[in-house]
């Protein structure tokens, strides 16, 4: 229920960017590729599909896996035709519809020595090394910039580019994870 919204702009964004106004959805045989992250692939496609070819039997759905930087260049490119990632800044040239909000979450697991914490200062949090989701291969992100200039620094353990590793490798350590959850998204204890 909470993925409906977002499912159905995303449906929309789709419609309005590959079909043409004069074409019935149930008519089309066209192949459309779309481009997103891991978490979306596991948690909003599954709904996209179902509604889509609901809609449009006969068409085929192609769904891969996206650097989100690269996700304009891939659409000007033409080599997808919709992007379902998290993009700070696109350029004019894209069409983007904001599907939902997103937020700062640190993540760890249940028994981890601060699950029970009711407060947690930033000098708590580096005392644990840190998993990181980076498609590039940086080391350092946004928070890292804000421990800076406070004169603090975390060690970053893990770097990895699937934010469905995340939950593993924090059920098996106490390492945290500062991820940028989609509201919408499902959020499940490790």
């Amino acid at each position: 229920t909470q993925l409906a919204e977002p499912i159905v702009k995303a449906l929309s964004a789709l419609r309005v960017a590959v079909l043409p106004s004069d074409l019935a959805p149930s008519e089309t045989k066209r192949h459309f590729t779309i481009g997103c992250i891991d978490a979306v692939i596991a948690v909003v496609i599954p709904k996209v599909v179902a509604l889509v070819l609901s809609e449009a039997p006969h068409a085929r759905i192609f769904v891969r896996p996206i650097d989100p930087s690269q996700a304009a260049a891939l659409l000007e490119s033409g080599a997808i035709d919709v992007a379902i990632v998290p993009m700070a800044q696109p350029p004019a040239s894209i069409e983007t519809v904001k599907l939902f909000p997103i937020e700062g979450v640190l993540a760890m697991r249940t028994k981890h020595p601060l699950a029970r914490a009711k407060s947690l200062s930033r000098k708590d949090i580096i005392r644990y090394p840190h998993a990181l989701v980076s498609f590039e291969g940086r080391t350092a992100g946004q928070l890292d910039e804000e421990l800076a200039k406070e004169g603090l620094q975390r060690h970053v353990g893990i770097v990895v580019s699937s934010y469905l590793a995340i939950p593993h490798i924090l059920a098996g350590s106490d390492a945290l994870a500062l991820l940028q959850i989609g509201r919408a998204s499902c959020r499940e204890r490790v």
